[in-house]
């Protein structure tokens, strides 16, 4: 599924019944997020353990599913995959 260059900034996993479906067919479903100015917080924590994992899809050139301009300054227009997310107090 071709979502890219949707505006998409926040792609919340949670536990939809899509996912739990798209998890027990034979082939994952494969996602294009290409061009979407994410937002790096905590829900884009999930998305990027699934760029790692891939169970429920998997994400066609992970390494270029960017933090858009609403992410924190250190963040804005690296690729997911290689961010570190800490946790603050």
């Amino acid at each position: 599924m071709n979502i890219s260059y949707n505006h998409i900034e926040t792609f919340m996993l949670g536990p939809p019944i899509a996912l739990v479906e798209a998890a027990s067919q034979s082939a994952p479903l494969e996602l294009t997020l290409l061009g979407n100015p994410l937002l790096c917080d905590c829900f884009a924590m999930e998305l990027k353990q699934e760029l790692s994992v891939g169970q429920a899809f998997t994400v066609r050139r992970k390494g270029e599913v960017i933090c858009g301009i609403k992410s924190p300054p250190e963040l804005v227009n690296r690729s997911l995959i290689d961010v570190r997310f800490e946790v603050r107090e």
